[in-house]
Order: C-alpha cells, then sequence, then structure tokens
C-alpha cells in the first residue's frame, strides 16, 4: 500500500512539474522571430534562443518559401568599403539561428578573394558570396548564387580556384560544380 501511495506522488510531482513547464513556456515563450523586417511564424513556442536554434524543425513550413524567397532575391555590395563591410552584410542576409561560415580560401596568384556562405533554412540549400579584395582594402562582390546542399552534407564547393579570369568551384571529390568569368582586375 505505501508504494502504491509513493508511486501516485511521484506521478503526481512529475505531472505537476510538466504542467508548470507548459504553463511557463506557454506565457513566456515565443513563437515568431524578427527578420529583416518581418515577423516569421515557429512551429511551436520556445522557451529560449538556444531550444528554437537546436531544433531542426523550428520554422512553420508555411514560412520556408518565403524565407527562402527574401534569402534569395535580397542583393549585397556590390562594393564594400572593407572586409568588414562585406562581412556585415552577408551576416545581415543570414537567418537568426542558421549557419553562416568564411567559404573556402580562393586560390589564386595575384589577386585577392574572400568567400561567405549562408544557410537557407530547411531547403537543403546554401548562397555563396565571393568578393575579390580592390584598391585600398576596399571589395567588391564579384559572384553570387544559390547551389543545393550535397548528400554526404559537406558544401557544395569545397574548393575554389582562379584560372585565368574565371573562377572555378568544384566540390569534395574534384568535380566543378560552377564557373564564373571575372571582369578583368
Amino acid at each position: 500500500m505505501k508504494l502504491a501511495v509513493a508511486g501516485l506522488i511521484v506521478i503526481a510531482v512529475i505531472g505537476a512539474l510538466w504542467l508548470a513547464r507548459y504553463v511557463y513556456v506557454q506565457h513566456y515563450g515565443f513563437d515568431e522571430i524578427e527578420y529583416r523586417g518581418e515577423i516569421f511564424g515557429l512551429s511551436r513556442k520556445y522557451i529560449d534562443y538556444d531550444a528554437y536554434k537546436n531544433d531542426a524543425d523550428n520554422l512553420a513550413d508555411s514560412e520556408i518559401s518565403r524565407i527562402e524567397r527574401i534569402m534569395t532575391e535580397t542583393r549585397i555590395g556590390p562594393e564594400f568599403r572593407d572586409l568588414n563591410d562585406f562581412t556585415g552584410q552577408v551576416f545581415a542576409l543570414k537567418f537568426p539561428g542558421y549557419g553562416m561560415s568564411s567559404g573556402p580560401k580562393v586560390a589564386a596568384d595575384i589577386r585577392r578573394f574572400r568567400a561567405q556562405i549562408i544557410e537557407i533554412p530547411r531547403v537543403a540549400k546554401e548562397r555563396y558570396f565571393v568578393a575579390e579584395e580592390i584598391e585600398g582594402g576596399q571589395f567588391r562582390l564579384v559572384d553570387d548564387f544559390v547551389i543545393p546542399r550535397n548528400a554526404s552534407g559537406y558544401w557544395p564547393a569545397t574548393v575554389i580556384r582562379l584560372e585565368g579570369d574565371t573562377l572555378i568551384y568544384a566540390d569534395k571529390d574534384s568535380a566543378v560544380v560552377r564557373e564564373t568569368k571575372l571582369a578583368p582586375p
């Protein structure tokens, strides 16, 4: 009899804790996120940013195409006063809680480039930005494109090299995935 009462008390305490957490999340949690001046619905309420960003299904399904459209149609640059300006404009385009990283180093003898990549949420695509350093430490955008993520989880283009006046992008197996002819420096 004592064991049954103790079991009921444990179940009641667990239920009360679950209910208290549920009420807390419903009252204090957030189910929308702001991006580029617009509000986007989330798939559920989150109590903090870490819980949101660590959930692979954090965005409402109805918002995915709108997010993708904004992330692929919004333009940056094309001129940047310095590397921080370039990186900052790319960062401003990154969706909250999703990835951004420096892209692969561009192999070039004389000309200098910087690449940045942002993840487009839940559509298995990446957006690449490549800027060339010009006089006075300024940068100019020379390539901007969206490419599907490959099935292996690696970046679609892990190598970028300049051959003549063409940027050549290759995957981890050295297969060319894109070529972009550049204007002379």
